[in-house]
């Protein structure tokens, strides 16, 4: 089971709407998927489902004084799209932050070893660097980091390839799946620039494929609906499908 953490402690840069978008693009090539939402603004969860419908969310799995800490089924809600689950989120896994201990921060690791078997895990993480993101990365196979085309989202990417430093001592499974480019806007100078300066630095880490800017993917969530189910034919969702199968091929190619 392949485990791909979404994550840039920088926000603003499309990790929510690549999380949700990739997830439903996996799972349209019929790939069985979890989609976790780590974030405690819960704004994954809101894309897809009533938050009203919430009981249980990922701040249950470091409570060990419930069962969805033991049995994680429990508060997954399966088929919320075709071959689509998710284990929502809640203001509540805000908690997360005060917990000192590395065992408890690999609550995350030990329940996805309890799950059904998934094809791919989508997490989409807080935009921080904490005990959340921490919990995601030893639970992670793979860091998929989004950067917004502009000279801000650069700045911090090295804290997290710190961070990721730091979580391959104890998760020596967890490797950089890649970096893609959102808000991509070919006509522009300043996307022109921010792509040679990610190129630069990350050289075949930067994904072929980049997210155009585009009105839809704002505006799909607030149907609650996937860029595939609200404007099929838009660029954007044509990108996230393009996207889909080169994360496919890159989980083959670091695995093998």
């Amino acid at each position: 089971m392949k485990v791909i953490a979404v994550a840039n402690q920088k926000g603003g840069v499309g990790k929510t709407t690549t999380a949700v978008n990739l997830s439903a693009s996996l799972a349209a090539k019929g790939q069985k998927v979890l989609l976790i939402d780590a974030d405690p603004q819960a704004n994954t969860t809101s894309s897809l489902i009533d938050k009203k419908e919430v009981s249980g969310s990922f701040y249950h799995l470091f409570d060990e004084s419930i069962d969805s800490a033991i049995n994680p089924s429990l508060i997954i809600h399966e088929k919320v799209r075709e071959n689509l689950d998710l284990l929502p989120g809640h203001i509540s896994s805000a908690k997360i932050e005060r917990i000192n201990s590395s065992k408890s921060l690999a609550a995350l690791r030990r329940a996805l070893k309890r799950t059904n078997p998934y094809n791919q895990v989508v997490i989409d993480c807080p935009p921080a660097l904490g005990n959340i993101v921490e919990a995601c990365l030893m639970a992670a196979t793979h860091l998929l980091i989004p950067v917004r085309c502009d000279y801000l989202s650069l700045d911090g990417i090295e804290d997290l390839q710190d961070t990721v430093v730091s979580i391959q001592e104890f998760n020596q499974d967890l490797a950089i799946l890649g970096v893609l480019r959102t808000f991509y806007d070919g006509r522009l100078k300043i996307t022109e620039s921010v792509d040679q300066s990610l190129k630069e630095t990350f050289t075949d880490l930067v994904l072929t494929t980049c997210i155009p800017a585009t009105v839809r993917v704002q505006e799909a969530p607030g149907y609650r609906q996937t860029l595939v189910e609200y404007a099929p034919h838009a660029n954007a969702t044509r990108a996230y499908r393009e996207l889909a199968q080169e994360v496919i091929i890159r989980v083959q190619k670091t695995t093998a």
